[in-house]
C-alpha cells in the first residue's frame, strides 16, 4: 500500500507541476487535495489517473526505483529485468526519464476511453463546480492527433447527457500535452521543453 501511495502522490505532483509550468495563465497555487486529487480553489478542480500497456504495472516498479537517477549509477540487473518484460530505459542527457516498450504493438484509444468513463462516474461524488481530468499516457508519444481528436470526441457523446461534466481532458504523453475542451470540441496539442518537464519530474520525486 505504501508504494501504491507513493506512486499515486507522484503523478498527482506531476499533474501539478505540467499545469503550472506550461499553463501559468490558467493554472497556480494547486494544492494536492482529494475529491477531486488537485483543487486550484473550493469550486474548481482536476482528477488524476493514468492508463497502462502490457507488463507496465510491474515495470513501473522497477521505474520508480531508478527514475531521475544517473544512468550509469543504475545496477544492470534492473535494466535486465525491464529487458525481461518487454521495456528499455529512455534517458535525457544520462539521466532516466522514462521507461517504453521494446517492440511495436496496436495502439487505440480503448484505455483513454477506460480511464475516463471510470472518472466520470465518480465525478458526481464532487462538489466542485468545474472539473478537469489529467490523463498520464503510459508512454512517450503513443497517441497522434488523429487519436486524440477521435477520443476527444467520444468523450463530449459520452458525457453530454451527464449533468456533471468535465470541461477539459489533459492527456500527457512526456513530450506533448493535449488539451481536450470537451464542450466546445476542440483539441489543441502542445510540444513540451524536455529540460522544463525533467524540473518538473524533480520537484514531484522530491514531494512523493
Amino acid at each position: 500500500m505504501e508504494n501504491h501511495s507513493r506512486s499515486k502522490n507522484y503523478y498527482e505532483y506531476l499533474a501539478k507541476y505540467i499545469l503550472e509550468e506550461f499553463l501559468p495563465q490558467d493554472f497556480c497555487n494547486l494544492i494536492i487535495a482529494d475529491r477531486p486529487d488537485i483543487k486550484l480553489s473550493d469550486k474548481i478542480g482536476i482528477e488524476v489517473t493514468r492508463t497502462f500497456i502490457a507488463n507496465q504495472a510491474y515495470a513501473e516498479g522497477i521505474f520508480e526505483q531508478i527514475k531521475n537517477k544517473q544512468l550509469g549509477e543504475i545496477s544492470s540487473v534492473k535494466i535486465s529485468k525491464l529487458g525481461r518484460l518487454g521495456y528499455k530505459v529512455l534517458e535525457y542527457k544520462g539521466v532516466v526519464t522514462g521507461i517504453c516498450p521494446r517492440e511495436a504493438f496496436w495502439v487505440n484509444i480503448e484505455p483513454l476511453k477506460k480511464a475516463f468513463s471510470e472518472k466520470l462516474r465518480k465525478l458526481r461524488d464532487y462538489q466542485t463546480d468545474k472539473t478537469y481530468l489529467f490523463i498520464h499516457a503510459p508512454m512517450f508519444d503513443l497517441y497522434d492527433d488523429a487519436d486524440i481528436r477521435d477520443f476527444a470526441a467520444w468523450a463530449a457523446e459520452l458525457q453530454k447527457d451527464y449533468s456533471y461534466q468535465y470541461s477539459k481532458v489533459f492527456i500527457y504523453q512526456v513530450t506533448h500535452l493535449s488539451i481536450c475542451s470537451l464542450q466546445e470540441k476542440q483539441v489543441v496539442t502542445m510540444k513540451l521543453d524536455q529540460s522544463k518537464v525533467h524540473w518538473c519530474c524533480e520537484q514531484a520525486e522530491a514531494k512523493a
